[in-house]
């Protein structure tokens, strides 16, 4: 990774969490790390401003071939969308609106919020006025940028996309459509014109629509009566696009970015396609923006491709800025998090210090990584071929054994064997010789692709979506199924702890007695008003990753399952985002974002028994401490 993204965490500018609503000693925060997935990205003069995960990233591309990190702001939640006009920048995220004050582009400033819970597909702004498309087209007064007022809305449920030249709105719905806002609370409809769907962008008297079929230039010098210009065909999966000068970008998901000369703008012409870098098949491109003759593609998981086309039929990608998508599987070991980052393989940081953790390295293993497990100085890593890494300097992983055979989607290592969940069910593998990992044992538990697992004693519990299967490996050379069962779906979990079994499935939390693991019996059900995505157990306290649907906070609870049939509740947070993932130390839990990274939080404290030490089985004690 560039070294340069190493000094970020020195100078992010965090926006204050709100107090856990919890017991004030459980879950305070203790650091962050908000980086992850780009999803959009604009332009301006020389600078570019970027999502990554939750923080806002302003890239100098003065030299493209050079880009410098000059500004970061850490906002709430994952970045969605971006506007800017002026030394206004607006950012949506799924907690709300952002009005970001750049006129010092080093030091990026949140001037005023809206909170809210919505999905900000695409916005534009001009003058005190900002549009966003979200299902239909909201409509806000940013006259007063420390307090955004929704003015208005105009009911378009399919719209594709917006944007504004001075006081006119451009809507793709079925057809474009043309919305004076001069009074933001009332716009009116002047406008339309036919057959134009897709993405838009405007410069001068021009406005580029782009969809998966055609290119098409449309005149609007007379807003109230657009023209359509010229066109040229397309393929792909159209993303975005964004015009300068005499050339135009348009993003796809899979296929590459197109460059379309538009210097004759009756005749807009296709010259070259600059491609995904090989090796990038899971790889999907979304947002772009111009500066001058070079398209800058916010990718979701490779972060920011500049491209150059100052040779317009043979456009290249000159650099990048690194980022990456966190959020699949994590581990804990000696101060520093791993987590599973996709086809990116596993990211590393160092969280030693909570307050400040440091981005060291992200490690391709050459394919898709579910999930990882790490004791000691070693990681585990489930992945189209199970891989085993030496993490003695974290900075430098090195492979030092792998099993091509072995493709798998959970892990859990004890001792020398390492239990993995498959597509087709539970993989028993020696690890005793890293260099040589072979397959000890397994069970074919039915073509369901099954995702995690856990293990105590004797007995492992392997999750589909709609299944735990209760497996038992006192000889983990022949494993054998003890029972089922099929709750419903939305499976997250499941954890054994003592004689119990815990997962969580849509809004409850479930206990089930299994002294006896071929009849598990239920003895308890917690249910509440939010759905749990995200499910771990550190000591005898169960962490839950929830959100409510449609969009609503996310956030994290803490449960005291010391008696596994009577949970309690010991704190929340609803300011944290989808977390689906835990991490743990001795004194901190690392919630585990997909799109947006990780925080640190205090680990909160079961109950104390009679001799001060914590418990994890109520039953082994006798009196509480008070």
């Amino acid at each position: 990774m560039d070294a340069r993204l190493n000094t970020l965490f020195l100078v992010v500018i965090l926006i204050a969490l709100p107090a856990s609503s919890g017991a004030q000693d459980c879950l305070e925060p203790a650091g962050r790390f908000p980086y992850g997935a780009t999803q959009a990205v604009v332009a301006q003069g020389n600078l570019a401003y970027m999502g990554n995960g939750a923080a806002l990233m302003v890239v100098d591309l003065l030299a493209p071939a050079s880009p410098a990190i000059v500004g970061t702001l850490a906002l709430a939640d994952e970045i969605m969308s971006l506007a800017i006009d002026g030394d206004r920048l607006y950012a949506g995220t799924r907690a709300g609106l952002n009005v970001i004050d750049v006129s010092t582009p080093t030091a990026p400033m949140v001037v005023g919020a809206l909170e809210r819970y919505w999905l900000p597909f695409d916005m534009a702004a001009s003058g005190n006025i900002l549009c966003v498309h979200e299902q239909g087209l909201l409509v806000f007064d940013v006259s007063d940028p420390s307090a955004p007022v929704e003015a208005s809305t105009w009911p378009l449920y399919q719209t594709s996309d917006v944007e504004m030249v001075g006081h006119h709105a451009f809507i793709t719905y079925g057809g474009l459509e043309v919305l004076d806002l001069t009074d933001p609370s009332a716009p009116v409809n002047v406008g339309s014109l036919s057959g134009i769907q897709g993405r838009l962008d405007a410069e001068g008297n021009f406005l580029y629509a782009a969809d998966d079929d055609h290119f098409r230039v449309i005149v609007i010098s007379d807003p109230t009566v657009p023209v359509l210009m010229g066109s040229t065909g397309l393929t792909g999966t159209v993303k975005d696009v964004a015009a300068h000068g005499d050339l135009a970008f348009v993003s796809t998901a899979i296929s590459g970015l197109r460059v379309i000369d538009i210097g004759d703008p009756s005749a807009p012409l296709v010259t070259g396609t600059a491609p995904m870098p090989a090796g990038s098949l899971n790889e999907s491109w979304v947002s772009v923006a111009a500066i001058a003759d070079h398209g800058l593609v916010a990718t979701w998981d490779h972060g920011l491709r500049v491209i150059a086309a100052a040779d317009p039929a043979n456009p290249s990608e000159v650099s990048v800025v690194d980022s990456v998508a966190v959020g699949e599987g994590a581990s804990y070991s000696g101060g520093i998090v791993f987590t599973a980052a996709g086809d990116r393989g596993l990211r590393v940081v160092d969280v030693s210090d909570p307050s400040a953790p440091e981005d060291l390295t992200i490690f391709d293993l050459g394919g898709q990584v579910a999930d990882v497990d790490v004791v000691g100085d070693v990681a585990y890593a489930a992945s189209p071929r199970f891989t085993i890494i030496d993490a003695s300097d974290p900075s430098q992983p090195v492979v030092i054994g792998e099993n091509p055979a072995i493709w798998g989607e959970g892990i859990k290592v004890i001792d020398d064997l390492a239990y993995i969940a498959t597509w087709f069910g539970l993989q028993v593998v020696d690890v005793s010789a890293p260099t040589m990992p072979v397959e000890f044992g397994s069970i074919n538990l039915g073509n369901e692709n099954w995702h995690s697992v856990d293990v105590l004693g004797t007995i492992a519990a392997v999750r589909s979506g709609s299944t735990i299967a209760i497996v038992d490996v006192s000889d983990p050379s022949s494993p054998f199924l003890r029972s089922s069962l099929n709750p419903v779906w939305s499976l997250t979990g499941p954890v054994l702890y003592g004689s119990y079994l815990i997962f969580a499935s849509g809004s409850s939390l479930y206990t089930f007695d299994l002294t006896d693991p071929d009849n598990p019996i239920e003895v308890n059900e917690v249910l509440e008003p939010r759905d749990v995505i995200g499910f771990a157990v550190s000591g005898s306290v169960a962490y839950l990753g929830t959100t409510s649907l449609p969009p609503g906070p996310s956030g994290i609870e803490a449960w005291d399952i010391g008696d596994p049939t009577n949970p309690t509740l010991m704190g929340a947070r609803s300011d944290v985002g989808s977390v689906q993932h835990f991490a743990f130390s001795d004194e901190h839990v690392f919630p585990i974002r997909k799109t947006t990274g990780f925080d640190a939080f205090a680990l909160c404290q079961g109950p104390l028994f009679a001799d001060g030490f914590e418990s994890g089985d109520t039953t082994a004690w006798s009196s509480a401490v008070p």
